[in-house]
């Protein structure tokens, strides 16, 4: 199921809005989902929150803020990958590692860096 369709049919019982960084593990447990969020600023994009959860199904946010009125907004990122693409040299397909946002050449190999993460928690 694409993102958009997935994010209409969320369950958010419980959560005030605007949602806040805060509630999101309880969106993820109540939906089966993870959720993480980015920032960006400087021509880069980094993890404000990778989701701890391992559910099949994820949604990736981007987290805009407005200065001075400190207003933000959310944006749903449809393509992590396509996204990150030419945050790296590498011009085959890529997987990104939402943790540290290294890029890999297969999937295989991004599955056995996930797997270092959990390890060492």
């Amino acid at each position: 199921m694409k993102d958009k369709e997935f994010s209409k049919k969320l369950d958010y019982s419980g959560i005030s809005f605007p949602v806040q960084i805060k509630d999101l593990g309880k969106i993820e447990k109540q939906n089966s989902i993870n959720i993480s969020i980015f920032g960006y600023e400087s021509k880069r994009l980094y993890p404000i929150r990778v989701s701890e959860e391992k559910y099949d199904d994820h949604m990736d946010i981007l987290y805009i803020t407005k200065e001075p009125q400190e207003k933000y907004h959310y944006v749903l990122i449809q393509n992590f990958n396509r996204l990150m693409f030419n945050f790296s040299n590498h011009k085959e397909t890529k997987h990104f590692c939402r943790r540290c946002l290294h890029c890999f050449s297969s999937k295989n190999l991004l599955e056995r860096h996930k797997g270092d993460f959990f390890a060492l928690n």
